[in-house]
C-alpha cells in the first residue's frame, strides 16, 4: 500500500475525477492535492476544489466527451453516480 501512495506523489501525474461536482469528488480533490497540483475535474458543470485544479465540462454518458476529458490522465477516479438502466446495457448489447 505504501508503495502505491508514493506513486501517487508526483506533481506531473494528471488524476482525472469523474463526476467531480459530488460529495464524494469534491472531498477526493481535497485529499489528492496533498500529492499533486494537477487534479481535472470533470462533470457537466464542473467547480474547481482546489486554486490549481483544471474543469473540463462533459457528460460522461457521452462516451466522445468522455474520451476527450481524460485524455491525458494518468489515473482516474470515477465517483459519479450514474443511473443503472437495462434498456441502455440492452441496446448496448451488454445485458
Amino acid at each position: 500500500m505504501d508503495r502505491w501512495i508514493d506513486d501517487l506523489r508526483h506533481d506531473g501525474l494528471v488524476q482525472t475525477i469523474l463526476g467531480a461536482n459530488g460529495v464524494i469528488g469534491r472531498a477526493l480533490s481535497r485529499e489528492l492535492r496533498v500529492y499533486t497540483d494537477r487534479i481535472r475535474q470533470v462533470s457537466r458543470a464542473p467547480k474547481p476544489v482546489n486554486a490549481t485544479d483544471e474543469a473540463v465540462a462533459a457528460d460522461l454518458l457521452d462516451a466522445t466527451a468522455t474520451a476527450a476529458a481524460i485524455q491525458g490522465s494518468s489515473i482516474c477516479y470515477l465517483v459519479a453516480g450514474l443511473k443503472y438502466d437495462a434498456r441502455v446495457g440492452r441496446s448496448n448489447g451488454h445485458v
